[in-house]
């Protein structure tokens, strides 16, 4: 969405991932960090790409632990979702197109 205002929407794109590899335990695994921190990435959506699958997968994580994770990633599919349709309805009014 953000090439309908900037030519140079790959360097935002490319922090955004760089910021969501720290956060989702590409980097390191989340279980390293102090807890203030892990508490912090919970909340975040890059958790929900990697450091929270295998927490599942590995039984790290309880009942409760595992219905809010999922809540979670359904908060920010939603919340992204109604940002998508709204930036896509915005752009699409100031695109223009240039070319053949």
């Amino acid at each position: 969405m953000i090439s309908f205002w900037s030519t140079l929407s790959g360097n935002v794109y490319g922090l955004w991932i760089g910021i969501g590899q720290f956060l989702a335990g590409w980097i390191a695994p989340l279980a390293l960090f102090p807890a203030w921190f892990r508490q912090f990435a919970s909340w975040l959506p890059f958790r929900s790409t990697l450091g929270f699958p295998v927490e599942i997968l590995t039984g790290q994580l309880s009942w409760p632990e595992i219905r809010f994770g999922f809540l979670v990633t359904l908060g920010w599919i939603l919340l992204f979702l109604a940002i998508y349709r709204l930036l896509w309805r915005m752009g699409l009014r100031r695109y223009e197109a240039v070319g053949a």
